[in-house]
């Protein structure tokens, strides 16, 4: 499991201007951020689901943990 779904930002009787869904997920932050996930529909069609992250304040960039920046990283 890569996190745990804690808000979904999505109203169908509303239009959808936006080609994307916000969605806040709480995650264990010392693990690597994912820039997708590859999921299956129920029609069995595998899609991959790309992923943008706000408001994210360490970020390394080479290692993609939020635990340092890339000026610390160590790998």
């Amino acid at each position: 499991m890569w996190g745990r779904c804690w808000k979904f930002f999505l109203d169908l009787d509303k239009s959808q201007v936006e080609d994307y869904v916000r969605v806040r997920v709480m995650f264990l932050v010392a693990n690597p951020l994912r820039n997708a996930k590859e999921v299956q529909l129920p029609t069995r069609e595998m899609v991959t689901i790309p992923f943008d992250y706000e408001r994210t304040r360490k970020h390394c960039f080479h290692c993609q943990r939020l635990t340092h920046d890339k000026n610390r990283c160590s790998i």
